[in-house]
């Protein structure tokens, strides 16, 4: 198995804001996914910022998260991680200038 990407999302309230701070940092729009791809004022909750061959995911207000159905665990019945627990993560960082052709 060859891995080619591993890509982080990050949880935002804001994805146009979070996108315009990237920017400042070089990134640029990867893709952007609206909640109803029908109506052009629909908000968009699912988008990616890129980097040469990088991509970090922005998921609005934990929009796919884990924990929303019945399923008393993440993975079966006998796990221990329950469903309060959300797929949309973020940590800090000190810099997150794009570099790019290095």
């Amino acid at each position: 198995m060859t891995v080619r990407a591993v890509n982080p999302i990050l949880n935002v309230s804001d994805i146009a804001e979070t996108m315009s701070w990237f920017a400042k940092h070089g990134w640029t729009v990867g893709f952007e996914w609206q909640n109803n791809p029908a109506d052009p004022n629909s908000p968009v909750d699912f988008a990616a910022v890129a980097c040469d061959d990088h991509e970090i995911f922005l998921c609005r207000n934990e929009q796919g998260g884990r924990g929303k159905g019945s399923n008393a665990a993440t993975f079966g019945p006998d796990e221990r991680e329950g469903t309060k627990a959300f797929g949309c993560r973020s940590s800090s960082t000190t810099s997150m200038t794009c570099t790019t052709g290095v």
